[in-house]
This record gives C-alpha cells, structure tokens and sequence, in this order.
C-alpha cells in the first residue's frame, strides 16, 4: 500500500500535468480552518477539494462537511484513493465542456 503522501505527490503532479493547478495543504496550522482537503486545485475553472485516502483511509466528519461545502459551492469535492481515480473526474470535467 502506498502512503498517504505518495498518491498525494502523483495526484498534483497528474492534475499539473493535465494543465491544472494544484498543491498540498500542509496541516496542524492554528490558523488553518479543520477540515481543509489534503490538496486544494483548479481545472478548466473548477475548483477542486481533493482529501487523499489509502485504501483503507477513513474521513473524519469534519472532512466529510468540508467537502460538501467545497460541493454546494459548485466545486469539486471528493475523496481520492489514486491517480486512476482523479483522472476520471478530470475527463468528467473535459466531457462537461464538450457539452
């Protein structure tokens, strides 16, 4: 299994690599607000909130709120276990504007 900080790695490269923007949030900050997704990006003008989980990786609620804000909001708000998984919601936001 890969850690955390690995997938986290080929995921920003992945979205970079796709003409995206991305980067880590870095935790433990006591001016951070709770909750902050593991990486915060854009891609073709939508906002993404990526939390990165391995396998067998649990959200805290806290996680799971922050992500559905990120959501009603308009943006992008998942949990990611891989790259595999990252580049099919970019290819659904290619497919959005095709239509």
């Amino acid at each position: 299994m890969q850690p955390e900080s690995r997938i986290t790695r080929r995921i920003i490269s992945r979205i970079r690599e796709r003409g995206g923007w991305a980067t880590k949030i870095h935790g433990g900050d006591s001016f951070q607000e709770d909750g902050l997704p593991d990486i915060l990006g854009s891609y073709r003008g939508r906002s993404l909130g990526l939390e990165v989980k391995t396998s067998v990786g649990k959200l805290r609620p806290r996680q799971q709120y922050v992500l559905d804000e990120i959501t009603k909001s308009g943006g992008i708000g998942r949990v990611v276990r891989s790259v595999k998984e990252v580049d099919a919601i970019l290819d659904e936001i290619d497919r959005e504007e095709v239509l």
